[in-house]
Order: structure tokens, then C-alpha cells, then sequence
């Protein structure tokens, strides 16, 4: 029914006799005991807990650490085990409905331990970490690295990383909330997971791969609170709110729909594979955007089966070019900024910049209905909407059913002699409207813009 982790100050006994060296040793005294150590450098052992129900803590004395190459937490009760000396190496975890809070000093894995390394005999589910239907935070003072499958459909798991947040193995994440955050590295999730609900905060970028769809918005507070150690003070996370990264954001997915009630702000964001995006908080603010398929690793210019809609608001100016690294390293198609059959619509509202769109990149919709591309285009922007060449290269050129440009505050200026579309509507409100193209097409309306800013 739970217990406290904790040392003993001494031990009473004192040996009468015996061996040399023996008499008068007391066990548990020494200043650097821990509450719980299994094996040493040379032996990699496990600490193995099943508790049926309660609560099992630490003490917050200096010694009440736990060490040791693996530990499985098991049974229904709570783990709350948050000191800043905890080392060890695999965390592994099933069977319970009860909380786990775990810390850890240094790099952790999330991985399933073996049959021969379990002190119960009782076997881990094949290819499975973490299996439990209790929220479980966990936070790494290096790097976290998801290497096997972690399964906690109706619950919440967070991951706090002093460094990265890393998947390998092709263990893939289910849970109903997802928190990650990668205080001085990158939060990397490379497996076709699914999600409810995402958060992330990383210093360098954020990627995920997801199945089918999912919310943006807050995951959190995180109940993690260090009672000690070298990771003290970095520990505690309030709340992870939407998606942030310092360079790069990159979502790959597969289905359904992503949309948002929190922010996402990065130097550069990639939407990718066949689902629809709908981010059309006005709050959100990168400085490029790039979209296409990006259906299998291997097969990274496919573009079959992406037929969902993009929707995607910005604060401030936004340039639509390809051109950056992508964490995945699934290469988008060359000098392309857009490549799917679903229609995108982006606006660029006027924040901290003067909310313009210039096309740096190729932005090419193909979707046929009895021969004829109707796929559709919508480019609004609060000041002016560019063609960045000088309409002598095709790098930037747009090949569209229909497309629909508004520039509020400026020009609309579509230099590319590569231009290709069906149906064309612009308005430029305090500006002029150009528009180079190769082959012809009908001057047309667009009954709606599908945009709905979100404050």
C-alpha cells in the first residue's frame, strides 16, 4: 500500500570476531548511501517496485537517491519519485492507473527490460516501455530518448529533457496528451505515433509523426519539482503550451485533421503528409512555411493521397520558400515551397511586420476533376504578395486551378513567366495587381476564403 524510500543512519550492529577487517562495521553509514542501489559500474542490475496501491516517495534527505541500470515500476499506486540523484539508465513501467513522477540525473531511455534482467520473472509486454493508463512525467538532466513503444491511450505523458527528446527503435507513441519539452536540444518523434492533443518547446527544432490528426494546444502543469540535485533549478515547467522550437518545426501526418488552440512560432514550419492543418490563430508567427506530402521515409516526393486542406494564418510577413533543413531528413522536392493536391489558403496578418507573402519557392496544386485542375490557391496578406524572381527563372512559379491573391495594404505582384493557372481573382485595395502567366486563363471570383482568424 505505498512507502517511503529512505535510508538508515546506521546500522546498530557491530561484528564480535570473524574475519579482519570485519568487527565493527555499520552498514547504511556511510555519507554517500542511497535509499535504494542495485548492482555498480561492473554489474548492471535492476530495481524492480510493485505496489499494489498508495503512494511510494523519497525522503529529502541527501541520501534518499535511487541507483541502478534499470527500474520497473509496477502495480496500481503512485510513484513520486522526483529527486535530482536519481540515476538510472532504462525506465520501464505497466499495469497500474497511478501517477508516476519520475527524475532523473542524467541521460534516461524508455524501454522495455529484459525477461533475464527482471528480479519477478514476471515479463514486460513485448516491445513496450510504458504501458499504463495513469498520467506518467518524466524528466532527464541529459537526453530522453523514447526506444521502445509506449502505450497511454486515455492519459497524459509528458517528457522534460534538460537536453533532446529522441524516438528510435520504431517504438511509436500512443497517448490522449503529449508534452515534450527539449530545454537545450531538439524534441525529435520520428515514429508514426498517435496523439490527441501535442505541446513542444525545444531549443534547436520540434518534429512529429502522427497517424491521424490531432490538437495543438496546452499540456501541463507539469507536476515536476526537484527536491535535489544538479538538474534542480531547470526542472520545474509550468505549462507547454502549443508548439515552439528555434528553428524548425516540421509535422508529418498522415490523416484527419491538426488544428490548434495554442500558438506555433519558429524560424521556419513544414506541414507535410495527407492530413489538413487548420492553424489559424493569429498569434501564430514563423518566418517560412513550406507544405507537401511527404508520404513514407524513402519516398519523399509522393504526392498521392494529400488531399487534405492547408489553412494557415501568420502575424507578421511570411515567405513561402523550401529551402531550410528538415529534421526528418525526408528532403521536400527541389526549389519547391508547396507541393499537394489539397487546396492552401495563407494569410499574413500585420504584426511586428508588415504582414507581406513573397513566393520564394515553387508553390504547385494539382487535383483533377474531369481534366481539369481544380485545385485552389489563396494567398491574403495585410501588405503586399510577391513573386520574389524577376520572372526570367521558374524557381517561384505557381501552378494552380485557381488562384486568388488579396494584398490589403500594397501590391499584388506575380512577376514568373512560368505562371500557370486556370482561374485567376486578385485585389489589391492600395496597390497594383500583376500577373504574368504562360498559357491563358479565366478572370473568375472565389465565392469565400475558408480562413477564420482565431484572435
Amino acid at each position: 500500500d505505498g512507502y517511503e524510500l529512505n535510508t538508515r543512519a546506521a546500522s546498530p550492529d557491530t561484528v564480535v570476531g570473524g574475519l579482519a577487517g570485519v568487527a565493527g562495521t555499520a552498514v547504511f553509514q556511510a555519507a554517500t548511501s542511497k535509499a535504494v542501489e542495485a548492482g555498480s559500474a561492473q554489474q548492471a542490475k535492476t530495481v524492480e517496485l510493485q505496489t499494489t496501491r498508495g503512494t511510494v516517495t523519497q525522503a529529502t534527505d541527501a541520501t534518499a537517491d535511487l541507483s541502478a541500470a534499470n527500474l520497473v515500476l509496477r502495480g496500481g499506486a503512485a510513484y513520486e519519485l522526483q529527486r535530482g540523484g536519481n540515476t538510472v539508465t532504462t525506465l520501464a513501467a505497466d499495469s497500474g492507473a497511478g501517477v508516476i513522477h519520475y527524475v532523473n540525473q542524467g541521460d534516461l531511455s524508455l524501454a522495455r527490460v529484459a525477461d533475464a534482467s527482471l528480479p519477478s520473472q514476471q515479463a514486460l509486454q513485448d516491445g513496450m516501455a510504458l504501458s499504463r493508463s495513469g498520467a506518467v512525467w518524466v524528466r532527464s538532466g541529459g537526453t530522453l530518448t523514447v526506444a521502445d513503444s509506449v502505450a497511454m491511450q486515455t492519459t497524459t505523458l509528458g517528457l522534460q529533457a534538460a537536453g533532446s527528446v529522441t524516438q528510435t527503435g520504431g517504438g511509436s507513441i500512443a497517448a490522449d496528451a503529449l508534452g515534450a519539452k527539449a530545454q537545450a536540444g531538439s524534441v525529435t518523434l520520428g515514429s508514426v505515433n498517435s496523439v490527441g492533443t501535442f505541446a513542444a518547446s525545444a531549443a534547436g527544432s520540434v518534429y512529429l509523426r502522427e497517424a491521424d490528426g490531432y490538437a495543438i494546444a496546452e499540456v501541463g502543469p507539469s507536476p515536476l519539482t526537484v527536491s535535489s540535485g544538479a538538474n534542480a533549478t531547470a526542472s520545474v515547467v509550468e505549462k507547454i503550451t502549443g508548439v515552439r522550437a528555434g528553428t524548425t518545426i516540421e509535422l508529418i501526418t498522415q490523416g484527419g485533421t491538426v488544428s490548434q488552440t495554442a500558438d506555433v512560432s519558429a524560424a521556419n514550419l513544414a506541414l507535410r503528409g495527407g492530413a489538413g492543418y487548420t492553424l489559424t490563430r493569429a498569434g501564430n508567427a514563423v518566418g517560412k512555411l513550406a507544405s507537401d506530402a511527404a508520404a513514407q521515409p524513402g519516398n519523399a516526393n509522393a504526392n498521392g493521397g494529400d488531399a487534405g486542406t492547408v489553412q494557415y494564418v501568420n502575424s507578421g510577413t511570411l515567405v513561402l520558400d523550401g529551402s531550410f533543413s528538415l529534421p526528418s531528413g525526408i528532403a521536400l522536392p527541389q526549389d519547391t515551397a508547396t507541393a499537394r493536391t489539397g487546396d492552401v489558403w495563407v494569410r499574413a496578418l500585420a504584426g511586428a511586420t508588415a504582414g507581406d507573402i513573397t513566393v520564394a519557392d515553387k508553390l504547385t496544386l494539382n487535383r483533377l476533376d474531369a481534366g481539369k485542375n481544380v485545385a485552389a490557391l489563396g494567398l491574403q496578406a495585410a501588405g503586399s504578395v510577391l513573386q520574389a524572381a524577376d520572372g526570367a527563372t521558374t524557381s517561384d512559379a505557381i501552378s494552380t486551378g485557381h488562384l486568388a491573391v488579396r494584398a490589403q495594404g500594397g501590391d499584388v505582384l506575380l512577376r514568373s513567366q512560368r505562371n500557370e493557372v486556370g482561374k485567376f481573382t486578385a485585389q489589391a485595395l492600395q496597390g497594383h495587381v500583376l500577373l504574368r502567366e504562360s498559357d491563358g486563363y479565366e478572370l473568375n471570383t472565389r465565392a469565400a476564403s475558408p480562413d477564420t482568424v482565431v484572435g
